[in-house]
């Protein structure tokens, strides 16, 4: 417990040391909700992808290429998201997760705080489905470095935390075109886990195609995970191609 608080304390002076400008572009969390300068008090957007493999906090969900569309609806700071990670088999797909999510955000002076509630639906192995419901909060600030912190607390049987950190950065390449970069490290405490340490570094790399409108956006991405517990976690590298539209 100490080493999760110790991580917890660092993550915090590194959002609030780093500086920061007027505009965030980067959030931890998916928060559609969240986005400065929206007129509409109501909104609605989705997206659809296609990864070579799934990869959720250093965990080898779908070793398989897979197609994971979702959907979003807003009311002011609420917001409902709906996803789901479908497994590309020959000849069909499976649902091998989706997820609901309900998310409140609010912008508290240069930072964006994020804070709601995820269940997960998974495939258990004899054919049925597992829930896991956890607790989330993001806090995203503002700067070269858009530093951002994830917090989850597990509210299941399987009880324990995740922390990840990163930070991003975006350049702008011509009118429409975006080159963002960002790293990440990842600090499991006992979810789905025995024990608690760092999980994974992970590296992106994305190049964006904005709409005039940029209301739709196609994104195309590499991103490795390098494992910091190889004896559950293995190295895995990503592409990822996605379609994003509000």
């Amino acid at each position: 417990m100490r080493s999760l608080v110790t991580s917890l304390v660092l993550a915090a002076v590194v959002v609030v040391a780093l500086p920061r400008p007027a505009m965030s572009q980067s959030s931890a969390l998916s928060n559609p909700a969240g986005a400065a300068g929206t007129p509409s008090l109501f909104r609605a957007g989705g997206e659809a992808a296609v990864v070579s493999s799934y990869v959720w906090r250093g965990f080898v969900e779908s070793d398989v290429p897979c197609f994971q569309p979702d959907a979003w609806v807003a009311l002011g700071p609420v917001s409902f998201d709906g996803w789901m990670n479908l497994e590309i088999a020959p000849g069909a797909y499976h649902v091998a997760e989706y997820d609901l999510s309900l998310l409140y955000t609010r912008e508290w002076q240069s930072a964006s705080i994020a804070g709601g509630l995820t269940n997960y639906f998974f495939d258990t192995e004899d054919g049925g489905r597992e829930r896991h419901s956890e607790l989330a909060l993001a806090v995203t600030g503002n700067g070269w470095f858009n530093p951002a912190v994830e917090a989850y607390y597990s509210l299941s049987a399987e009880r324990g935390a995740h922390i990840t950190t990163s930070v991003s950065h975006p350049w702008r390449l011509a009118a429409n075109v975006m080159l963002t970069a960002e790293a990440a490290v990842g600090y499991n405490h006992r979810m789905w886990i025995e024990r608690s340490g760092f999980t994974d570094v992970r590296g992106t790399l994305k190049m964006s195609f904005v709409s005039t409108s940029e209301r739709v956006r196609l994104d195309v991405g590499i991103d490795y995970s390098y494992a910091l517990m190889p004896s559950l976690f293995s190295n895995r590298l990503v592409w990822v191609l996605g379609l994003y539209g509000e």
